[in-house]
């Protein structure tokens, strides 16, 4: 299937550069989703879907006032765009969302039919591209939390596998839960809604796994690299923000998404403990034997 894959330089972008091979590969440089008119002169010729991996995923920039109208154009403004495109081509749209639609304070999983109640200005920004998505019916919404990918960039895991190599004990937020998800997932997931022609609409996705912090990872990041978790200690997210000079955006406390929809329909993500042993193997970040 060709694919219009926006966003195709980020950690997501990689992985679907992978999944969908022929097809057109476009990243901020040479494509402004913002930018009605640039779409319009975009060569669409062949294309079968779009799928939307571009966002402004800065949080904590997204609080600056100079920064939140460029996270408003790319997650809301650029998705109502990609969203006329599709319709007028008629062909679906994926489009990725975030757990930071929601506030956290559910005792239990969000599922897709919570309402939205963001706590900060990315949230806010997620939550109106995802509206501007649906506005095309053939539409496919992955709503998604703490993604790690194989792309250029960093990530929570790649960071605690460095910081563990370097020696060094990092203090890890433990009063934020959820799951890992990893883009190898999101791609498959892709891959298998589009392929099986499932229902269009809105589907959490993450790994499966149990309910951890992100302390609780940062420990496991450094059992499995064969160095000892005991020098990661928890910080509340309250100290977290006191130790940074720039302002730090509120996240939710419980990022868990019910992902029974999509498992209902045969996707079966794995367990993001045996994914993240996998992805650290991977790229090699320690030469010591891996702890079991």
């Amino acid at each position: 299937m060709k694919a219009l894959i926006t966003g195709s330089d980020g950690q997501l972008g990689t992985e679907l550069r992978l999944a969908f091979r022929d097809s057109l590969f476009t990243d901020s440089s040479d494509l402004d989703i913002t930018d009605k008119t640039a779409l319009e002169k975009l060569d669409t010729n062949g294309i079968e879907v779009i799928i939307n991996a571009a966002a402004y995923t800065n949080v904590d920039g997204a609080e600056n006032p100079a920064h939140s109208s460029l996270a408003e154009a790319v997650n809301s403004q650029g998705v109502a765009n990609l969203a006329q495109l599709a319709t007028r081509l008629n062909i679906p749209l994926v489009h990725f969302s975030s757990d930071y639609v929601f506030d956290g304070t559910k005792a239990g999983a969000y599922t897709e039919q919570d309402p939205f109640n963001p706590v900060n200005t990315y949230g806010r920004t997620k939550a109106n591209g995802d509206l501007a998505a649906a506005e095309h019916a053939e539409h496919y919404i992955f709503r998604t939390s703490w993604v790690v990918g194989n792309g250029p960039g960093p990530n929570f895991v790649k960071t605690m596998a460095k910081l563990a190599e370097g020696g060094v004990g990092p203090a890890v937020i433990n009063d934020q839960f959820g799951r890992l998800t990893f883009t190898k997932t999101l791609a498959e997931a892709v891959q298998f809604a589009l392929e099986n022609e499932i229902p269009y609409g809105t589907y959490n996705l993450t790994n499966t796994g149990e309910q951890v912090s992100w302390y609780q990872i940062a420990q496991e990041v450094f059992r499995l690299t064969g160095h000892n978790p005991d020098r990661v200690s928890p910080q509340s997210s309250a100290d977290y923000a006191d130790s940074k000079d720039q302002k730090v955006a509120p996240r939710p406390v419980n990022s868990m998404l019910d992902l029974s929809l999509i498992e209902s329909l045969g996707f079966r993500p794995p367990d993001w403990r045996d994914t993240l042993e996998a992805y650290l193997r991977h790229h090699n970040f320690s030469n010591k034997k891996l702890i079991c």
